[in-house]
């Protein structure tokens, strides 16, 4: 699957569902067969804090295009994560000022109308 499809994919899911995860991002590549595991880092701009890890080149360019057709990242609490089972070995961000070590700031997707 090309990966334009793969984004308007999740776009489509993230429009009829408020509060989507990366888990549940991962199960979308999964049911659509989108090889996503690799080994780079969805970031932010603060230094050392990232939204999500472990996916490949064509896995970051699909969420980055699905943010282009308008969907946007939300904090969210860990706990979202931990029901969906699965969430970075990485201290959680807490402050926005950026770290010296790798820290992961929990997220959700949600679509900007």
């Amino acid at each position: 699957m090309d990966n334009n499809t793969m984004a308007d994919i999740i776009l489509n899911y993230v429009k009829k569902h408020s509060g989507v995860s990366f888990v549940e991002v991962e199960n979308l590549f999964i049911k659509h067969g989108f090889d996503f595991r690799g080994e780079h880092i969805l970031g932010t701009p603060i230094p050392n804090t990232v939204l999500w890890i472990n996916w490949n080149i064509d896995a970051i360019r699909v969420m980055t295009r699905v943010i282009q057709m308008g969907a946007e990242f939300n904090c969210t609490s860990p706990l979202v994560y931990y029901h969906d089972g699965i969430a970075p070995a990485l201290p959680i961000a807490r402050t926005a000022q950026g770290y010296n070590e790798l820290h992961w700031l929990p997220v959700v997707i949600n679509y900007n109308s």
